[in-house]
């Protein structure tokens, strides 16, 4: 295929991955791609492929992080990202339908030398508390 057609079909599937993430979270995964006419196995594929370009990209920038002694009432944050990887990986080779009860973040946020996964899930007020705490660390 033409590299021009494929980077213009590329980015269409970005910006149908976003538009959904986006979504009103009402509506399920599956639901959404219903309402849009985009087909779910297609729209799964494409996710987990940005997903895993998304890995790949931070696993070649991850940071070393210097020891620090951490005091009891500090809040404590492990990186995941070798478990992520596996899950991610272990989860493209499942039929699309085997989604559920799995983790798949849909945000990734980065601050400093934290890292934190989000799934679409999340409470509100759970990732508001998160970010306070990010900002105070």
């Amino acid at each position: 295929m033409n590299h021009q057609v494929t980077a213009i079909r590329t980015e269409q599937w970005r910006r149908i991955v976003c538009e959904c993430i986006n979504r009103d979270p009402k509506l399920s995964k599956r639901q959404w791609c219903q309402e849009n006419k985009i087909r779910y196995r297609s729209f799964m594929y494409w996710q987990r492929k940005f997903q895993l370009e998304e890995l790949e990209k931070l696993n070649s920038n991850k940071p070393t992080l210097p020891a620090q002694p951490v005091s009891s009432d500090a809040p404590a944050f492990v990186d995941m990202t070798a478990q992520l990887e596996t899950l991610l990986t272990e989860q493209a080779s499942a039929e699309p339908q085997q989604e559920n009860g799995t983790f798949v973040p849909e945000l990734m946020i980065r601050i400093g030398s934290c890292q934190v996964y989000v799934s679409g899930s999340a409470q509100e007020s759970t990732l508001e508390k998160v970010m306070r705490v990010l900002r105070n660390a």
